[in-house]
């Protein structure tokens, strides 16, 4: 048996988060949380990595403990991040920006390097 579902509720409840801010938090829509705390879906495995740190939980915990009982969803982060510190989606999505110009500008370099190469093959058999 898991507590996954309910571990969830239970952590979430505990911060006084909404499931609204809860999905916000994790980059994800406003029904997957739901989903997550009725054990209709569970998360991908950077979501559930991204919920054991904001949580400060483990793995086995969140997964293996019921945690909706004590003072175990009161405790502070055990993770260095905080919630604060989660990125927002346009930080993805500045970086797949980054890696197709850089991917258009190592392009470019080769063509301009393969454009050299001939130029110089070709004045050689002119010599």
């Amino acid at each position: 048996m898991t507590y996954f579902a309910g571990n969830i509720r239970a952590l979430r409840q505990a911060k006084k988060w909404s499931q609204e801010k809860l999905a916000t938090l994790l980059d994800v829509r406003g029904g997957t949380i739901s989903n997550y705390e009725t054990g209709t879906s569970y998360p991908d495995f950077k979501t559930f990595v991204d919920i054991v740190k904001l949580f400060g939980v483990s793995a086995d915990d969140i997964i293996f403990k019921d945690l909706s009982q004590g003072e175990y969803v009161a405790q502070e982060p055990r993770s260095h991040i905080k919630e604060e510190e989660i990125p927002e989606k346009n930080i993805y999505e500045d970086r797949l920006k980054e890696k197709d110009e850089l991917i258009k500008a190592l392009k470019d370099s080769i063509n301009l390097y393969k454009e050299l190469l001939t130029t110089r093959s070709g004045h050689q058999k002119a010599a």
